[in-house]
């Protein structure tokens, strides 16, 4: 299971980070050869920077090469021939960051791009559905359930308190009947982090304005956010009331994380993985984090015969989230450049029983 985040401003012929992932999801499809063995998440913001325009917009041709060069990694032969999943989940930016009603257009044609893709072979979709908060869930055998939300749905509705409590219900419903599998909730949205949103910003970086606006919790995108924090404490009892999930994966900071569970209802890991096609410097150390990276790459959960879950961050050179413009398939960016990722982190999330 790969975790990829943040993929959305990738022009031209693709970039470095997804070059990579695919020969990855390619090597490990023909190498498990079986059908849905592999399955590449998408965490959200898959189409900078508003969303999936309308087919008549002048924008849509670029949200089609950007949104195109991530199905690209589901596309290879093998990818296709063993029914290796992509699932895109949505972000702020897929929602053009707003809401009703232009948010959900944006979202319903993001969509139908993905299931005319579908149609043609490789097994991408978006889920939730384009308007649902989720939860909805994939089980794959006796063993790993996948749940999966959109958390800007959370952030968007705001004070419809009984929606929210709605959802959470369902997420909890849907965590208690896991049984003994191992569960990854996937969202846009972290639970914790220590880039941008968190507040890893300088005073001086942004003459003061946004600093000043993280700390007041002016920007719901943040933490600091009073809706923010009210999303993360429902889903904390959430979890405490249905199952505390082994990982919750999201996206929205522009880097590499890995935080453990510190306080009661956290997962035991909270993955940030967000620099697929952008990245932001700014990373604090918070409570509970075993590894930060300002760095562009992804993510890999190994779900090993024995019951065990390991994981890998990937990552390359800090220049690698970008091709030239005007690059062909044969450039270095797309030959070279995506060998020189490799695994610059690894541990055991859970050994064998």
């Amino acid at each position: 299971m790969f975790l990829v985040g943040d993929a959305g401003e990738v022009d031209g012929v693709g970039n470095p980070v997804l070059q990579s992932l695919a020969n990855e999801v390619e090597r490990w499809s023909g190498a498990l050869a079986r059908d849905s063995a592999v399955t590449v998440l998408f965490l959200g913001d898959n189409v900078y920077p508003s969303g999936y325009h309308d087919a008549l917009d002048d924008d849509v041709a670029r949200d089609s090469v950007r949104l195109g060069n991530e199905i690209a990694t589901v596309s290879g032969p093998s990818a296709r021939a063993y029914e290796t999943q992509g699932i895109f989940i949505s972000g702020n930016h897929d929602w053009a960051n707003t809401s009703e009603p232009l948010a959900q257009s944006r979202l319903k044609n993001l969509e139908a791009r993905l299931d005319r893709d579908r149609g043609a072979g490789p097994a991408v979709q978006l889920l939730p559905q384009a308007g649902s908060a989720g939860p909805t869930y994939v089980d794959f055998g006796p063993r790993i359930r996948l749940v999966m939300i959109d958390t800007q749905w959370w952030l968007a509705e705001g004070r419809n308190e009984t929606a929210i409590a709605e959802a959470n219900n369902r997420l909890a419903d849907l965590l208690a009947d896991s049984r003994d599998r191992d569960v990854v909730v996937a969202a846009h949205h972290p639970l914790a982090t220590g880039g941008e949103h968190g507040g890893a910003m300088s005073f001086w970086s942004t003459l003061g304005v946004r600093w000043l606006l993280n700390r007041t919790g002016a920007v719901s995108q943040d933490l600091s956010s009073q809706v923010y924090q009210d999303m993360i404490s429902g889903l904390r009892d959430a979890f405490t009331r249905g199952g505390t999930p082994l990982v919750y994966a999201s996206g929205h900071d522009h880097n590499l994380q890995v935080i453990r569970g510190t306080e009661p209802g956290d997962p035991v890991y909270t993955l940030v993985s967000g620099s697929a096609s952008k990245l932001t410097s700014g990373l604090i150390r918070v409570p509970g984090m075993d590894m930060g990276l300002a760095a562009p790459g992804y993510m890999r959960l190994t779900f090993l015969r024995d019951g065990g879950v390991d994981l890998s961050v990937v990552s390359g050179p800090t220049s690698f989230t970008a091709c030239p413009e005007g690059a062909t398939p044969a450039h270095d960016c797309l030959t070279l450049w995506p060998t020189t990722f490799r695994t610059v982190y690894s541990r055991h999330l859970k050994t064998a029983p």
